[in-house]
């Protein structure tokens, strides 16, 4: 949904707010940074830290408050119209995490490339309809865009949340009735591992965070 903000309409933004087009494409250039950044800092995160789950909340809450800046912010107001161009990038750094996650939470060999290609499918659709929301007649503010894109990103939020909660759930009746899963795939007998069972009918797999 934020494709067309953060790759075509950032510079438009930023000129809604009274910056010329050359200072305007100037100001633009650190999203790059930003986009490299918060993809490294939140797979490091993930890597070292755990809590995957976490890490991807921050970085949709960072994304979340630049696009509530960008929505509301008055348009005298160009050090926060600015600060929200800038946080709406991190939204970047959400994707990997969140297709890792997802990914490895799923088995089953038929599950699994289905949920892969829902998910592609899912992020076409988002970045077709997103600079659809950016109206002509509404130039320069765009509001109706600055809000869809602020909604749909809040909703990802106890989206995330509750997927640890579903998960966090599962293990621990999967605990209780068959036992705590120790270690590493040597545990899982070797048919189990191989049937191309979906992670609803393994009873020995557990949910990552």
């Amino acid at each position: 949904m934020g494709g067309g903000v953060i790759t075509s309409y950032s510079s438009t933004l930023l000129k809604s707010y009274g910056f010329t087009p050359p200072i305007a494409a100037l100001l633009n250039t650190p999203a790059g940074l930003i986009n490299i950044t918060v993809t490294l800092a939140g797979g490091a995160a993930a890597r070292y830290f755990g809590g995957r789950w976490i890490w991807l909340c921050l970085i949709l809450a960072l994304s979340v408050l630049g696009a509530a800046l960008l929505a509301w912010m008055p348009k005298g107001n160009r050090s926060g119209a600015l600060a929200g161009v800038y946080l709406v990038n991190c939204i970047v750094g959400a994707a990997p995490l969140s297709w890792q996650w997802i990914m490895s939470n799923t088995a089953g060999h038929t599950k699994r490339a289905f949920v892969a290609a829902m998910m592609n499918l899912s992020f076409g659709i988002g970045n077709i309809v997103g600079p659809l929301t950016f109206q002509a007649k509404e130039a320069p503010g765009y509001h109706t865009a600055k809000l869809a894109l602020m909604c749909c990103w809040a909703v990802t939020l106890p989206i995330t949340i509750g997927l640890r909660v579903y998960y966090g759930v599962v293990n621990t009746k999967r605990d209780k009735a068959v036992g705590t899963l120790v270690g590493s795939e040597e545990d899982v007998s070797a048919a189990k591992g191989f049937a191309g069972l979906t992670d609803k009918q393994n009873k020995d797999f557990r949910y990552t965070y």
